[in-house]
């Protein structure tokens, strides 16, 4: 029916139940049996086991390209994006889809649910978690991108995960900020001047002072997060706030307890509760120690700062 062909779009998820009542009249009868079908799918990496079902990245709709920057601009990348990609030639058509249904085969690896919903799924970008990291899968044609939103530490078990996928190991790269090419393309990365250097145009370059840069040339870049920046452009714009800040990183109300009980005679009150709360967060490991994490304690009702949540990402967590 038309309903069941417009939810399978969109959710990309098929069923045994599903094939048989809907599909299987196309092919001749006592051809194969349904099950027949989906082992076939799977072996070909077409389709990926999902919980009872199975999920076909090919059946998705298409995302505009408008939408996939949209998408990603509401979520700051922890880690310099990357690429993959092969040297000069496109990937093979198919290549993405396969990459999402190795990956979900892999250990750790699961689409990106809330609750019984999706979030994210399109042929051409797909949001997944690693463990509890937030991965972007973004098919560019000739590249695909990679955005990691989320704990920086797995970015070498993930580009392992991605390289495993394949039979012919692909190039990864960070992906070039210029805005000078409609193209996506990668850029050179030099460590001794932590700068890009644009594949296309090699006069341009791109500073990465705001990202660590890793120890191994082919791991990803990752952001900085230092207390000061924390300071200076959230604490001493919110101080009055440390207490609803802690209760969002997770701090438990003994720390909070604790915290106000030792400053409560300082001058400072506030300013010195809010180094506390976020050193206690990156000691106890409540949640990611990540700009991302800042920003979505600030966009909650609780805090309700929308609008420094906006001016902290665009500080601090641009590309560009």
């Amino acid at each position: 029916s038309d309903a069941v062909f417009v939810r399978v779009r969109r959710e990309g998820i098929i069923s045994l139940k599903l094939l048989e009542q809907d599909f299987m009249h196309v092919f001749k009868p006592q051809m194969f049996e349904a099950q027949d079908l989906i082992n076939l799918l799977l072996y070909l990496g077409i389709v990926s086991k999902c919980k009872c079902n199975y999920f076909m990245p090919s059946l998705l709709k298409c995302l505009d390209a408008t939408d996939i920057e949209a998408s990603l601009s509401k979520h700051p990348d922890s880690a310099a994006p990357c690429a993959i990609f092969y040297e000069n030639r496109w990937l093979e058509c198919g290549t993405f889809g396969f990459l999402i249904t190795s990956l979900l085969s892999s250990e750790g690896w699961t689409l990106a649910f809330k609750g019984n919903k999706l979030l994210c799924v399109y042929s051409n970008c797909i949001k997944m978690y690693y463990n509890t990291c937030v991965v972007t899968f973004v098919d560019r044609v000739s590249l695909i991108e990679i955005h990691l939103h989320g704990n920086v530490e797995v970015c070498s078990k993930i580009q392992q995960s991605v390289t495993n996928a394949f039979k012919v190991k692909p190039q990864f790269a960070y992906i070039c900020p210029c805005k000078m090419f409609t193209e996506h393309h990668v850029a050179k990365y030099t460590s001794t001047t932590q700068q890009l250097f644009c594949s296309k145009n090699q006069q341009q370059t791109f500073s990465l002072s705001c990202f660590t840069a890793s120890s191994t040339p082919e791991a990803w870049i990752t952001r900085t997060l230092k207390l000061s920046d924390l300071m200076n452009d959230v604490g001493a714009i919110i101080p009055a706030k440390w207490r609803l800040v802690g209760v969002q990183l997770d701090l438990p109300t003994e720390t909070l307890d604790r915290i106000q009980t030792q400053n409560a005679r300082m001058p400072n009150l506030c300013l010195h509760s809010f180094e506390q709360v976020f050193t206690e967060w990156k000691g106890q490991g409540t949640r990611p120690y990540t700009w991302e994490t800042i920003i979505d304690a600030l966009r909650t009702p609780a805090v309700g700062e929308l609008v420094l949540a906006d001016e902290v990402l665009s500080r601090h967590c641009r590309y560009n």
